[in-house]
């Protein structure tokens, strides 16, 4: 698992611990820091999300990524931060 897997994977857990509960963002983090079965299983779930892009991507047939987890997890990194920005933009 290269760096761009990991950090795509680190992108969807923090999303969803911070939308796990009904809590404030905050208080969501810290019940899933606290708790080793939820973290565990936040980061599975992330996992699952990162395979499921990858598949996504490779198996679409205008593909203009190729096959490599590494450069398809970067454009989708890429992608998110364009979104970030775009979002703090608005705001």
């Amino acid at each position: 698992m290269g760096d761009n897997v990991k950090r795509l994977m680190l992108e969807f857990a923090s999303a969803d611990a911070i939308h796990s509960g009904h809590e404030s963002a905050f208080i969501n983090v810290l019940n899933v820091l606290q708790d080793s079965t939820k973290l565990r299983a936040l980061f599975r779930e992330a996992i699952q999300k990162v395979d499921l892009a990858l598949e996504a991507i490779k198996s679409a047939p205008d593909n203009p990524y190729g096959m490599d987890d590494e450069t398809i997890c970067a454009v989708i990194l890429e992608k998110i931060k364009e979104h970030d920005q775009a979002v703090r933009k608005d705001v």
